[in-house]
């Protein structure tokens, strides 16, 4: 599946700290598959600041990442708490409906 630099960021940040051995051995795949490459922190000059993660315009180059059905899974269950406490965001959107978690159609 294909991911631009800010749905990446967005999914790493939505996945969860905590679970089971096999949800972190899953998801320990996913977020270093998500992370920017060191190529990609010089080419579009990524900074972490207090308030977040800032790039340069221009990345809507995409990388191509597996998403398994056992890592799907779990990103859908963090959806659906996400969801349930009313902490979803704009942000969000696009990976979820990317994901086919949800669809407007």
């Amino acid at each position: 599946m294909e991911f631009t630099l800010a749905e990446r960021f967005v999914l790493q940040s939505a996945l969860p700290e905590k679970g089971t051995l096999l949800t972190l051995k899953v998801l320990e795949k996913l977020r270093m598959d998500l992370a920017p490459s060191e190529e990609e922190i010089k080419k579009y000059g990524i900074t972490l600041e207090e308030n977040g993660v800032r790039w340069s315009k221009g990345t809507e180059e995409v990388k191509e990442i597996e998403v398994g059905s056992a890592v799907l899974d779990v990103i859908k269950e963090r959806f659906k708490e996400l969801d349930k406490e009313k902490e979803l965001t704009m942000q969000h959107l696009p990976v979820l409906e990317k994901l086919a978690i949800v669809s407007f159609e």
